[in-house]
């Protein structure tokens, strides 16, 4: 991997995590430290942002934090604001010299920027965490991924004591979260009612199941027979506690939080617009980009019909798609051995047209998706390597059926092949751990991470590189012609999210028009489209990444290739792309831009 001058290099990663102090005593420090120099404030810029945020700081791979979760109290958020108000501050001081930054410093600055502007928007002006709902089930779903990645051997003792000490302190910290819900009621700030009752209940619920024997269970799997039985009864009290904690409150909510909840899910189109142009640094406005949605809805859909006539003249679109749709694997041992099967063939198909320079110690794992994470994970997902952990590798989590033919058959032969090519090869497995093998990508590009489910990566980041896998497999004839067919319908399917996403939340499009829309429009099921739908309500503007990444990333190609010409290499183009890390792609394209120039040059003065 191509390796890129940052301030990593005068402090080298573990020394700069070294340098920083606890979390606690990071807003005073701020206070009294004078800015140096930009490394100095990005160190300290990092320490604040993980200090409230353990959970993220775990899924790097900062072991100190593993065992701990957030604590939300109103006087620790309110330190935590200062501190952010202070990095501000002083990003504002750095702002006039931005020219004088080298082009990584720059890069970070505009990252370090997009994150505090939207934290503070959350913590400060809007308050946001008085109404929502994700906080409750964060801890479940934190301690779900930390499952996934524990293997068996000498370390999965520490790791499970980890998650023993993190369930035991789920009772205070929802105790917490009682406070704000109760403070955001007084001030008539709740949740949206769909949001509430068809998303954050039965996700409680969830999690008040998991806590009761199934995280024994798990354990069970990797601990060593004798650490299983010493720790046993830690596990079921920790668990028991957890279970009773959220069972009080999905009884909370459901007396005295659902009663007070009305549709409220849209942020309307200034908000929307401010998100696009912060968090993504995207100029489009939301009707401009709605606009661009339905162009690209139509011309993915012409495709479409041309390839459907060539696989069966006889029938219409959604004709051939139901037939597609109805071969499917008939067990789980035979949907396993599909997708190891999928899986190699596209890391044949990458090697011999050279798209990738794949290191040698690049392995792909494909796995079972654990049994508390698979109402979630309802097909597959990519489980991210820890940056900042290299012992702890990503895996590639594949959701069986446990005999449940409705669930074998969202495993369709010709959908599996969409799915390696975004989730696992050449999508997110690689990219992650392209990220997590290189030492030089700056830390704060890791705090850019949504609010729901992207880990540390920008979703525009993350999600635009997974719909370009997808699109790069099919442009370089990896698909067989009902392969490609199901490859375009999940595009289609992602146009469309940039349409019904906008539509929602500026208030083009109610909730059931927009599920109706993705039936009739994508040809998907009634209870997809809901879940989709409920989906857009709940994370505004993530929607709309996976296209709007994909076009970002196809756009910088396109100019890169032109500036090289004869010189362009499709493997060192991916390679010096990813080697920015999980930063929107506009951050990325001018220095790209700027080196292909640089390059042609020097070649042309030889």
């Amino acid at each position: 991997m191509r390796k890129i001058l940052t301030s990593h290099r005068k402090y080298g990663l573990v020394a700069f995590l070294m340098m920083m102090g606890p979390g606690a005593q990071a807003a005073e420090r701020l206070k009294a430290i004078p800015f140096q120099n930009f490394d100095e404030l990005k160190k300290e810029y990092f320490q604040c942002a993980v200090s409230l945020n353990p959970e993220l700081a775990s899924s790097l791979g900062l072991k100190d934090y593993r065992s701990k979760l957030s604590n939300l109290s109103e006087d620790k958020i309110q330190k935590h604001i200062t501190c952010l108000e202070s990095l501000e501050q002083r990003l504002v001081a750095v702002e006039p010299s931005h020219k004088k930054l080298n082009p990584q410093d720059r890069v970070d600055l505009s990252a370090m920027f997009s994150h505090v502007r939207a934290k503070l928007r959350y913590w400060r002006d809007f308050r946001n965490y008085r109404q929502d709902i994700g906080l409750i089930i964060a801890p479940y779903d934190t301690i779900q991924m930390q499952i996934a990645q524990i293997e068996s051997g000498s370390e999965a003792a520490a790791e499970w004591k980890a998650v023993i000490r993190r369930a035991e302190q789920i009772p205070q910290y929802l105790a917490r979260i009682y406070a704000h819900l109760a403070e955001g009621a007084r001030n008539n700030q709740v949740t949206d009612r769909r949001i509430l009752e068809e998303h954050g209940i039965p996700s409680i619920e969830e999690a008040q199941n998991f806590f009761g024997s199934a995280m024994a269970d798990e354990a069970k799997k990797t601990l060593a027979p004798g650490n299983y039985t010493r720790m046993e009864n830690d596990l079921k009290r920790a668990g028991q506690a957890a279970q009773a904690a959220y069972a009080q409150m999905v009884d909370y909510l459901k007396i005295h939080v659902l009663p007070l909840t009305k549709e409220s899910f849209a942020i309307g189109e200034v908000e929307y617009a401010l998100r696009l142009k912060n968090d993504f640094g995207l100029e489009e406005k939301p009707e401009t980009l709605y606009s661009k949605g339905l162009e690209m809805t139509s011309q993915i859909r012409q495709r479409m019909e041309a390839l459907a006539r060539q696989i069966d003249a006889s029938k219409d679109l959604p004709a051939v798609i139901a037939e597609i749709r109805s071969h499917y694997p008939q067990d789980d041992q035979e949907l396993l051995k599909a997708y190891e099967s999928v899986t190699e063939r596209a890391k044949n198909f990458v090697v011999t047209r050279k798209l990738f320079e794949i290191p040698q110690d690049y392995k792909l794992k494909v796995l079972e998706t654990p049994a508390g994470m698979r109402p979630v994970v309802t097909i597959a997902m990519e489980v991210p390597p820890p940056p900042f952990d290299p012992t702890k590798k990503g895996g590639f989590m594949v959701t069986p059926s446990g005999g449940e033919k409705g669930k074998l058959a969202r495993h369709n032969f010709a959908f599996i092949a969409s799915v390696v090519a975004h989730e696992a090869f050449p999508g997110h497995d690689l990219q992650f751990f392209f990220f997590q093998n290189n030492p030089s990508i700056s830390a704060v590009r890791y705090l850019l991470a949504d609010d729901r489910g992207n880990h540390f990566a920008s979703s525009l980041n993350a999600e635009g590189w997974g719909l370009y896998a997808e699109e790069l497999m099919r442009q370089k004839g990896f698909f067989n012609t009902k392969e490609e067919l199901i490859q375009l319908q999940s595009q289609l399917w992602r146009a469309w999210r940039v349409v019904v996403d906008i539509a929602l939340h500026t208030g083009k499009m109610g909730f059931e028009e927009a599920v109706k829309t993705l039936q009739e429009q994508v040809f998907l099921p009634a209870a997809v489209a809901q879940g989709e739908v409920l989906r857009y309500t709940l994370i505004p503007t993530q929607a709309i990444t996976y296209m709007m990444g994909r076009l970002q990333i196809e756009k910088l190609k396109e100019n890169y290739k032109e500036i090289q010409g004869s010189n362009f290499n499709e493997a060192e183009f991916h390679k010096a792309f990813l080697g920015f890390g999980p930063v929107p792609p506009s951050l990325i394209a001018q220095i790209m831009l700027d080196e292909a120039r640089g390059s042609v040059s020097k070649d042309q003065n030889k």
